[in-house]
């Protein structure tokens, strides 16, 4: 028989009555081997030390007790020897209530190798030597002479418990009644006298005392079959769940994730690394705020662990803690995970069910050794891993649960074997440090590797939505294409809600076009799904977000199955066996709060302020409604141009798009200007610089911000560097930031009504920085490059981001002189260069120049006019005195564009 020892007091006891315990038992063993205190040295209600004197020879040793309930770990053994060589004591004890980690156990075995002489200065005392030495010194009956008293139908482990409490000493037997392969029964007997404990108000103080056997029955009735909660509770244990089709709230089907590609390839390295004894770490977190994709990403590694060459590799077994009903759900779990991988096959066993021991080593059963035997000898590996857990954070009859989970996550850690925990782990909440969750997740944090999901990239947007195209059976809008890239921001949840309405406006026979508007906001969409529902409806989802997870039996009760059935049908409520939640935690915490998830602006405009000014202004001067031909004919800006500003203009919520059509909400320049200085306050970088540098900051301080805040982008250095200009224009232009002796200073007092617009709009010199020669608003152009030239331009600048010092650096500089000439280009005095038109746009506007036209007209009437016989009639017509040079050159010019464009 094995034995523990568990040191243990009723609630309303302070830890000094606990160390009293602990003291008590330190006496006894010393006393068992003619020792005697001398000084106690440290007290506490799980650690004790003490300088102990043998009775007769006067040998002066330490002695350090704990009374853990986790294994002793090798670093504990290493201390004490270190402090027995140091302080020059003759011997050092180890006194431990728990057993000895893999570890400890290999430094013992090692120890106890040693000659003699050297071996006695340390001696360790585990519980099954304690328990001896307590039965010699008949301080104890033996608990094997109590067997014969137990029920004839109580199954228990082999395995008896000496529960020391500040009621007395006993002897614990835990099984289950009739064969069950749950332990949830406890059978106490008092440790001094043997006879069991019969009267009911005994049973109640020792099921009170804090242990965990609180849960357990500590009942006198034989034979009874008793449906209990654990039996229940493992039967429901409920797996993490896909949503049904792409539209579900619910995590994402395998088949629709997206991205994380590298993620999940690091998952799996640390996986195989445990298989190849690489890595000592058993534990592991995917860590991020809520709806961030944590569940999907869980269900994606086990869809892809099910894969060729994985399959017999790796068993992924997720359960959705939502679904506790007691503090055992952690053990109840485990079992559960090693029984399906039976059922799978993925273990060979003759048996369905198998034995697990209690939560303080769960693997110390014949089955479980079995398991870990066959899974090394094999190259197999079972994770088990937590989701959802967050959600019962505040049910206090569940604190419990935390506390087993961290014991169940210390003994995988310390066995070594191929068993590793996982933990989903909600990021965007705090929680106090006297919560058992935070005890939970602080203690292992060295002991665990862990993976953070970041906000999607924008090639992970542009893969989420293709894959929303094809589930709408039509091709995505490019317009609306990157309205969602901008709107969403690089967050899951988000992007997801965006879409699946969308989804809805198009399945409702609207067009794409019809969502490219301010509905877009996800607090107006909540508001929306909110009015849709009846009183009854809506109180029933609030009392639901309030005690998620709720129990189905006590809604049914209160607002009906009508009702309850209605929300269900409606995927608002989720249903997992006996507990309701709302279809999205960050539905749930709308509900409750009214608030949406803090999002950190930090969307970077798609073009300069002076550009945005054009169409304000044109706007404006149409009574707040323009259809996009005439705001291009009006700003002389091109379709594609004003496509990229209305992103802009959407997303900082002051036009409404209807296709075509252009509506300002504010029909003024005050309101316009405040709403958008409002978006710019809640800027990540406005933010950031306010709480890292104050009201005064240098150029260099905002750099280093702006480099920390988007360096996890991928995007080119050369195009962080044109974002981080184009940003600081805009906060200067609205003047959130000012210039004030060298150093930026921020504006908190800024009153728009103070800014003349109207004169802003005239005397602003968009082209301050401008190269080359100035615009040429006449109706003749002198090309100075090819139209060759100019494609190859266009060609490059749609996949490259530089400044205009860049592109005329690498050899474009006429190039820029000739569109900035025809008011196709600008540059600003970030030097940031701006294109107003499209290729065949500036095409199109020098074919109506009279000397491209008279170059046209020659070459259609003589098609094998030369190039110098054209530049000859050209310097004739429009009077102009060329050298032969220029001839030549400017010449040769028009004579290409001529035939480019006949």
């Amino acid at each position: 028989m094995d034995y523990s020892i568990k040191v243990s007091v009723e609630n309303h006891c302070s830890t000094t009555v606990k160390g009293n315990l602990l003291e008590t038992l330190t006496a006894e063993v010393m006393k068992a081997q003619q020792f005697s205190v001398v000084k106690t040295i440290r007290i506490t209600g799980m650690e004790l030390d003490v300088h102990a004197r043998h009775k007769y020879t006067g040998e002066e040793i330490i002695v350090e007790c704990k009374a853990w309930e986790e294994n002793i770990n090798a670093d504990v053994i290493s201390k004490l020897i270190g402090n027995i060589v140091i302080n020059n004591y003759s011997a050092g004890w180890l006194i431990t209530t728990g057993g000895l980690g893999k570890d400890a156990e290999g430094l013992r075995l090692s120890w106890e190798k040693k000659p003699s002489e050297e071996r006695k200065k340390l001696t360790i005392y585990t519980a099954d030597r304690i328990v001896e030495l307590l039965i010699t010194n008949r301080v104890v009956v033996d608990a094997k002479s109590l067997i014969c008293k137990l029920p004839e139908n109580f199954v228990y482990n082999d395995k008896s418990t000496l529960f020391i409490t500040n009621i007395g000493k006993y002897w614990l037997f835990v099984g289950s009644f009739n064969s069950g392969t749950i332990a949830n029964s406890v059978i106490a007997f008092e440790a001094t006298s043997g006879e069991r404990v019969c009267d009911e108000e005994s049973l109640k103080r020792l099921k009170e005392v804090k242990s965990i056997y609180s849960e357990y029955d500590w009942r006198l009735e034989k034979g009874q079959n008793i449906k209990r909660k654990d039996n229940v509770e493992f039967q429901d244990i409920v797996t993490v769940m896909s949503g049904d089709t792409w539209s579900d709230y619910r995590p994402s089907r395998p088949i629709d994730y997206v991205g994380r590609k590298c993620l999940i390839a690091s998952v799996f390295s640390f996986f195989d690394d445990v298989l190849c004894r690489q890595t000592n770490t058993r534990l592991f977190a995917l860590k991020s705020p809520s709806g961030w994709g944590k569940s999907s990403t869980i269900l994606k590694l086990i869809d892809e662990a099910k894969k060729r060459g994985k399959s017999n590799k790796y068993f992924i077994f997720a359960v959705d803690v939502r679904t506790a009903l007691s503090n055992r759900y952690a053990e109840l779990a485990f079992k559960n995970c090693l029984e399906c991988a039976i059922k799978e096959s993925f273990i060979p066993f003759e048996k369905e069910e198998i034995s697990i021991g209690d939560i303080t080593n769960i693997v110390d059963t014949d089955d479980i050794k079995r398991i870990f035997s066959y899974l090394s000898e094999n190259g197999k590996e079972i994770i088990l891993i937590f989701d959802q857990f967050e959600e019962i954070f505040y049910k206090e009859e569940l604190f419990g649960l935390f506390e087993n989970m961290r014991k169940i996550s210390n003994t995988v850690d310390s066995i070594k074997e191929n068993l590793i925990i996982g933990y989903a782990w909600k990021t965007d909440f705090s929680i106090a440090s006297d919560h058992p969750a935070y005890y939970l997740w602080s203690n292992l944090k060295d002991r665990r590797k862990e993976f953070d999901l970041l906000q999607f990239s924008d090639s992970e947007i542009k893969g989420a939505i293709k894959i929303f195209g094809k589930e709408l059976g039509e091709k995505i809008n490019p317009i609306l294409a990157r309205y969602l890239l901008r709107q969403c921001q690089g967050y899951p949840w988000l992007l997801k809600k965006l879409c699946i309405h969308v989804y809805n406006v198009v399945k409702e026979g609207k067009k794409q076009e019809d969502a490219i508007e301010q509905t877009l906001n996800i607090g107006s969409l909540f508001e929306s799904e909110c009015a849709e529902l009846t009183s009854q409806e809506y109180g029933c989802i609030k009392q639901i977000a309030k005690e998620s997870p709720a129990d189905y039996f006590k809604i049914i009760d209160t607002f009906g199955q009508d009702t309850l059935q209605t929300l269900i049908n409606r995927r608002t409520v989720i249903k997992r066996a006996t507990k309701l939640t709302l279809y999205w935690d960050i539905f749930r915490d709308y509900v409750i709060s009214g608030k949406l998830p803090e999002v950190n602006i930090d969307y970077i405009p798609q073009v300069q302020f002076s550009t945005f000014l054009k169409i304000i202004s044109a706007l404006i001067e149409n009574n707040g409604k323009i259809t996009i031909n005439i705001l291009s004919q009006n700003t002389l800006l091109g379709k594609s141009t004003i496509d990229n500003i209305l992103i802009d203009l959407v997303m900082f919520g002051i036009v409404y798009r209807d296709r075509n059509e252009i509506t300002l909400k504010e029909n003024n320049y005050s309101d316009t200007m405040k709403k958008i200085q409002l978006f710019f306050k809640r800027h990540i970088v406005w933010l950031s610089i306010q709480k890292q540098f104050g009201d005064k900051f240098s150029v260099s301080d905002y750099n280093t911000i702006f480099a920390s805040l988007y360096s996890t982008n991928q995007i080119s250095d050369k195009t962080k560097k044109i974002y981080s200009a184009r940003l600081i224009g805009w906060l200067l232009d609205l003047k959130l930031i000012l210039i004030e002796n060298s150093m930026y200073k921020i504006n908190y007092k800024v009153d728009i009504l103070d800014i003349d617009w109207t004169e802003y709009k005239k005397n602003r010199k968009v082209n301050k920085s401008r190269r080359g020669r100035k615009h040429n608003n006449s109706d003749v152009y002198w090309p100075q490059v090819s139209p060759k030239k100019i494609k190859q331009f266009y060609s490059d600048y749609s996949e490259k981001n530089q400044t205009a010092t860049e592109w005329i650096t690498n050899g474009n500089k006429k190039v820029l002189e000739d569109l900035i000439s025809l008011n196709a280009a600008s540059v600003s005095e970030h030097d940031e260069l701006e294109i107003h038109c499209s290729c065949r746009e500036l095409f199109q506007i020098i074919k109506t120049k009279k000397n491209i036209q008279f170059a046209i007209k020659q070459l259609e009437n003589e098609p094998k006019l030369s190039a110098k016989d054209l530049a000859m009639r050209i310097n004739q017509t429009f009077n102009k005195s060329w050298s032969e040079g220029t001839k030549r050159v400017t010449g040769g010019m028009i004579y290409r564009w001529g035939t480019e464009l006949m």
